[in-house]
C-alpha cells in the first residue's frame, strides 16, 4: 500500500497514472493507493522533484522506501533529511529498519 496524505498527490498520481490499473480506496484520513513498483517510482520521482530531490538521490530513495515501508509520506520524509546517495543510506538505515517510521 502507498499512503498519500492530501490533494497535491492525489492530482499527481490521477496526472501520471490516468485510469490504469490503480485501484483507490479512501480509509480514514489517508488515500491508499495499490500500486506496482514501477507506478510507485514514477510518482516518488515526481514528487521528490517538487522537493528539489532529483537524480540518482530520488531513484535510491524510492527503491529503498519501496522496499521497507511502501509509504510514500516516508519518501518525501526522507528527500527533505537526505541530499547525497549516502544521506539515505544513513536516513533509511537509521529511520525505516525494523519497523520503526520516521515521525513526521
Amino acid at each position: 500500500m502507498v499512503s498519500l496524505s492530501n490533494a497535491y498527490c492525489f492530482n499527481c498520481l490521477t496526472r501520471l497514472l490516468g485510469n490504469s490499473q490503480v485501484v483507490f480506496t479512501l480509509a480514514s484520513s489517508w488515500l491508499q493507493v495499490i500500486a506496482t513498483k514501477h507506478q510507485f517510482l514514477e510518482i516518488t520521482n515526481e514528487l521528490l522533484s517538487h522537493h528539489k530531490v532529483e537524480g540518482d538521490v530520488a531513484n535510491i530513495i524510492a527503491n529503498a522506501v519501496w522496499n521497507k515501508s511502501r509509504d510514500i509520506r516516508d519518501c518525501v520524509r526522507i528527500g527533505k533529511l537526505a541530499r547525497s546517495v549516502e544521506d539515505v543510506g544513513f536516513v533509511v538505515d537509521r529511520f525505516l529498519s525494523n519497523d520503526r517510521r520516521i515521525d513526521g
